[in-house]
């Protein structure tokens, strides 16, 4: 009978072991899926701030092209008023030119 005993405690030891290296595995492989996804979620992560990043560059980029744009067609803007006057004041130069001349050849 204690024979019997001890082969039952045997058997069951066998068994405790065998379950504990079953789930000691199981940790490991959850340990190593947890480690892959973190990794994975880091690259993720990574790409994400590098796209967000280079959007943002080219958002300044742009943001300083459009400031360019905006202070050329305002210099541009002006310099046709500047024109504009000028050839006012031509015109009216002319014009009095013209009236002078014409007086001076009454």
């Amino acid at each position: 009978m204690i024979n019997f005993l001890i082969t039952q405690v045997s058997t069951m030891e066998s068994a405790l072991k065998s379950s504990q290296s079953i789930s000691q595995s199981n940790v490991d492989l959850d340990r190593q899926n947890i480690i892959r996804i973190k990794s994975d979620l880091k690259a993720q992560g990574d790409n994400q701030v590098q796209s967000l990043g280079t959007v943002a560059a080219k958002l300044h980029e742009l943001e300083m092209a459009y400031k360019r744009e905006e202070s050329l067609r305002a210099d541009l803007a002006q310099k046709l008023r500047r024109s504009e006057e000028q050839s006012g004041e031509l015109a009216n130069f002319i014009r009095s030119l013209s009236t002078q001349s014409e007086s001076e050849l009454n």
